[in-house]
């Protein structure tokens, strides 16, 4: 897909399409990024777990070694007593990274207690639209200044998946305010 094709990999977009297409999607992208480009990804799951993701991909042939996945619970919210919670690290000096929300990191099937952010080139987050569920305006900026804040200050990419299947949702314009490129995909893309 040519749109695809485009994309800096370095760089901050928001893809946004609609829902009948993720699947399509979501190998589409990763077949380039893992395989064309070689790159290794931190894949974000909010609306679907990371086991759908990985099956749908091996069915296809994409190998899902390089990449680590992060399931995140229902909300951007933090759990306090949560006993030994998984950690993402910024930089190597031991401090992990605050993040405002429950998940937990996933290598080849088998739960990681911890991701270095220098082990991945590329974020994904799979499906911003899901955060609207549970999350009003400030609390999904907060989540995507820190996504923003990763990607810039660390030179990774970050493609942020949007299905626009709610019109209205605001989240292309919240996210154009934070000066990630908004790339809405038309349906006729999709057909060959």
């Amino acid at each position: 897909m040519e749109y695809i094709d485009l994309l800096n990999m370095s760089s901050e977009y928001l893809l946004s399409f609609s829902p009948f297409f993720i699947n399509h999607v979501s190998v589409e992208l990763m077949t380039e990024v893992l395989i064309n480009r070689k790159r290794s990804v931190l894949y974000i799951c909010v609306g679907r777990p990371h086991i759908f993701v990985q099956k749908i991909l091996m069915n296809r042939g994409v190998s899902t070694r390089s990449i680590h996945f992060m399931d995140m619970v229902l909300y951007v919210c933090r759990e306090l007593n949560r006993q030994n919670p998984s950690k993402i690290f910024l930089d190597g000096e031991g401090q992990p990274l605050e993040m405002p929300t429950i998940f937990k990191l996933f290598r080849v099937d088998q739960e990681v207690e911890n991701l270095s952010i220098d082990d991945v080139d590329l974020l994904i987050l799979d499906n911003l639209s899901e955060l609207r569920t549970y999350n009003n305006d400030e609390q999904i900026k907060t989540f995507l200044k820190l996504l923003h804040n990763i990607s810039s200050s660390k030179g990774k990419g970050l493609i942020l998946l949007h299905l626009n299947n709610r019109p209205g949702d605001g989240i292309p314009e919240l996210v154009r305010t934070m000066g990630i490129e908004v790339l809405d995909i038309p349906n006729d893309a999709f057909r060959s």
